[in-house]
């Protein structure tokens, strides 16, 4: 996390089943959240074409057909 303005907007990211599980949240400045919100809409656009059980297997689909610059040192490397 970088240092950034105390004017800037922060926004607390909560996993779908955090009623279920112990609270973890994700801190992030506005700029990160829509670098984010991009990063879904990309990966939600070219799984379309697919069926996916679950959206793991969709991250894997995707990891394959992108560069391998995006998945290099994540769960999803090739």
């Amino acid at each position: 996390m970088t240092e950034g303005n105390i004017k800037d907007r922060w926004y607390m990211l909560l996993p779908d089943n955090y009623r279920y599980h112990t609270p973890e949240a994700l801190i992030v400045t506005e700029r990160e959240k829509n670098n984010l919100l991009s990063a879904v809409k990309f990966i939600e656009r070219y799984g379309t074409n697919e069926s996916f059980s679950n959206y793991q297997d969709k991250l894997k689909y995707v990891s394959k057909v992108l560069p391998d610059i995006f998945s290099k040192g994540s769960a999803f490397e090739v």
